[in-house]
């Protein structure tokens, strides 16, 4: 009995070694199904952050694009900005210029008519003193001739006044 005992023994527990190794074949099995869907669903999570990563990239890729296209519109528009402004600056420097020249000119053409109206002014003054003096030869000679038609008499005309008028012969 005791050989019948001992195979029972090692028969029991070769069984429950057997019964051991399925239970953990099982777990295995069914922790090696819980890694794999959890290696799935980090796989899928990874899938995802990668397809973030791709988006964000084409993102980052289109904005340093449209940056760059960004500056060189403004630098075409600051190059356009600058030549204009230059344009500018030459035009209205050479107005300047002009209006400068103009300017001294129209002082020069200015003092020149004010002295010809200071000298023009003298004139009149020599004009007016010369029409009073013949305005009064005038009255004077007036008056003389409304005394002679008075009088009825011939006026004293001096012989060599006369002879002055004379034609030679």
């Amino acid at each position: 009995t005791s050989i019948h005992g001992d195979v029972t023994k090692v028969l029991t527990e070769k069984d429950d070694a057997v019964h051991r190794l399925r239970d953990t074949e099982h777990r295995f099995h069914m922790e090696t199904i819980r890694f794999g869907n959890e290696i799935e669903r980090k796989n899928h999570e990874i899938e995802e952050l990668d397809r973030r990563l791709r988006h964000a990239i084409d993102k980052q890729r289109l904005a340093e694009n449209e940056l760059s296209g960004h500056k060189f519109q403004l630098e075409t528009i600051r190059d356009k900005y600058d030549a204009d402004l230059k344009q500018k600056e030459l035009f209205m420097e050479g107005m300047r210029r002009d209006f400068e020249a103009s300017l001294e000119n129209k002082r020069k053409e200015v003092t020149e008519l004010a002295r010809r109206v200071d000298h023009l002014v003298e004139d009149n003054k020599v004009m007016v003193d010369q029409n009073k003096f013949l305005r009064r030869e005038i009255e004077r000679l007036q008056d003389i001739i409304a005394s002679l038609k008075d009088t009825n008499r011939a006026p004293a005309v001096s012989y060599t006044h006369l002879r002055a008028h004379e034609t030679p012969e």
